[in-house]
């Protein structure tokens, strides 16, 4: 199965679950990182400190590379709004999308 983007990761979304919450033969504690509607993991963070906020973080990672990505490909009007004060439409959508991938990372 080759579920790789041409960056070479899984694509997003992500989401991540809490082991507590299914009857695990063995009584595991930590979190695991899943492509959203899938039944595999990407990822597994056991017993450390900070787990479920590490684990928050890694589940936000595609939809915070998509955008900076989107912010930093569309820089050209960025500078502009900032610059020289036009407006373009898209820089409220860029922000938008920003913030939405900074809460999903924080728990928000």
């Amino acid at each position: 199965m080759n579920t790789q983007t041409k960056q070479g990761h899984t694509p997003g979304p992500w989401a991540y679950g809490d082991y507590s919450e299914f009857k695990h033969p063995v009584k595991t504690k930590g979190y695991f990182i899943i492509p959203q509607g899938q039944n595999w993991r990407i990822a597994e963070m056991l017993s450390l400190e900070n787990t479920e906020a590490n684990a928050r973080l890694i589940a936000a990672a595609p939809e915070l590379l998509a955008a900076l990505k989107a912010i930093c490909d569309d820089n050209s009007t960025i500078v502009k709004y900032i610059c020289e004060g036009s407006y373009k439409p898209n820089i409220s959508r860029l922000i938008d999308r920003g913030k939405q991938a900074i809460a999903k990372a924080q728990g928000k």
